[in-house]
């Protein structure tokens, strides 16, 4: 399997990391990636990763020689804004400000939007910077950014499904987890709009169990359970599909 760049690059920082003696962080990924890339390349995936809370969707992994992290440099930021009877503010507005402030993307977690701002999760090591020049977000200057220990957001919520399918491919399963057609999911798959542990793939890619998969425009499922064998010799699956 041919590695992008991202992926070459990736595994490079890991390598080196791993000939250290102390405790380095990599930037922020996207969880489902970094676990597709060490799954496929590695073989397995023993390291931590972090993201400032239970949930995090982007992290960074963690290559340590003690037995857990202790020295996270993730700073959480709570930035209240006030839009009096604006319209809401979106990820999209939270993230653009950030980027215009000239900050790569790799260098911020997640941005949990709430009703009056947004908690934005960073690396330590630009946080003042955030706090000292982010003085607009959208439309709106009247900005107040402080420090927050932890990050108040509900886990996220699933909905079961089971079924058989005649195999873990990714068109049959796809088929169960959102109730469309295989011909129609083969289609989609074809057109590059499902993924699967952050990386695009065919119909035909078999899924393993844990594996987070999702398909542009219908969402997103995980692969609970392969739980055994029908009668007519098909697989029973279990689903946890993102709702």
């Amino acid at each position: 399997m041919d590695l992008d760049q991202d992926e070459k690059l990736f595994l490079k920082m890991l390598q080196d990391y791993t000939k250290k003696s102390r405790e380095l962080y990599s930037d922020f990924y996207d969880r489902d990636w970094i676990n597709g890339v060490l799954n496929r390349y590695v073989g397995n995936n023993t390291y931590p990763l972090v993201g400032g809370y239970d949930y995090a969707q982007r992290v960074m992994l963690c290559v340590t020689p003690y037995d857990e992290p202790y020295d996270i440099p993730i700073c959480i930021l709570k930035i209240e804004v006030s839009t009096g009877i604006g319209k809401d503010l979106t990820h999209r507005d939270f993230l653009g400000s950030l980027l215009a402030l000239g900050i790569e993307r790799t260098k911020i977690g997640d941005i949990i939007v709430s009703p009056s701002g947004a908690y934005v999760i960073v690396r330590r090591s630009i946080s003042e910077f955030i706090r000292w020049n982010l003085t607009q977000v959208g439309r709106y200057s009247k900005l107040n950014i402080t420090e927050a220990e932890h990050v108040e957001v509900e886990p996220p919520k699933y909905k079961k499904i089971t079924g058989t399918v005649a195999s873990v491919r990714a068109d049959a399963v796809f088929s169960l987890a959102f109730g469309i057609s295989r011909t129609t999911c083969s289609a989609l798959l074809k057109q590059g709009k499902g993924k699967c542990s952050g990386m695009v793939i065919t119909g035909t890619y078999h899924l393993n169990v844990g594996e987070v998969a999702s398909l542009q425009g219908f969402g997103k499922f995980r692969l609970k359970e392969v739980s055994g064998v029908t009668r007519k010799n098909r697989l029973s699956i279990t689903l946890e599909k993102f709702i």
